[in-house]
């Protein structure tokens, strides 16, 4: 039932432009939640897997997606999630990430140094939103072993 989507670039549709080679995320795009929502869905993740050159100016948002999933509140609420950081040392090396959920549902990123941090949480809260929303409908609950 998980599947994988690949992100190379954003949707024209959810973006608007902010130079010729640099897209943001229009604000009425985004999926915000409070922190204890964003808390609360991140028990659905799985891992994480990060990967950039510490370095590289490109590598901001996969530093701070980084910075903000080691927070001691995202780790105390699901401890089991991994989260995994590939240094790179080729500086043409893209940042990428990708996340596993629970579900067996995948999201990646191939190249995330154009990208948004907030864009990448929203991509990620939308993710765990789909499966709490199916998972509901389904009786399902995060304690049981199904």
């Amino acid at each position: 039932a998980g599947g994988v989507v690949r992100r190379t670039e954003p949707a024209p549709a959810l973006c608007e432009a902010r130079s010729p080679s640099r897209w943001r995320r229009r604000d009425d795009a985004m999926y915000r939640v409070q922190k204890t929502e964003a808390v609360r869905l991140f028990k659905y993740v799985k891992s994480v897997d990060i990967s950039f050159n510490p370095f590289d100016a490109s590598s901001t948002s996969a530093r701070e997606l980084w910075r903000r999933l080691s927070s001691p509140r995202l780790v105390r609420s699901n401890p089991n999630a991994q989260l995994k950081i590939k240094t790179l040392t080729d500086k043409t090396a893209l940042p990428a990430v990708d996340m596993k959920f629970v579900d067996g549902s995948e999201l990646k990123f191939d190249d995330v140094s154009n990208t948004d941090v907030a864009a990448l949480l929203s991509e990620m809260h939308m993710g765990a939103a789909k499966i709490d929303n199916v998972w509901a409908m389904e009786g399902k609950d995060l304690d049981d072993d199904s």
